[in-house]
């Protein structure tokens, strides 16, 4: 539907500016999650797919 598709879009610009907040946070702070080095690679990955998301979302 055209209306989800509006929404997904507005949803995606509201929150594309918070990605690299999360990525600068997981870099300076990664360490004190006491994540194994497979959970750390698998919250890089996880948000490394929000940013396709959001990019596919486009202004």
């Amino acid at each position: 539907m055209v209306a989800d598709a509006i929404k997904r879009r507005n949803l995606a610009l509201e929150y594309a500016p918070l990605l690299p907040v999360f990525n600068s946070a997981l870099d300076r702070h990664g360490s004190a999650l006491a994540l194994p080095s497979t959970g750390e690679a698998a919250m890089r990955a996880d948000l490394g797919v929000v940013a396709e998301v959001l990019a596919a979302a486009g202004p």
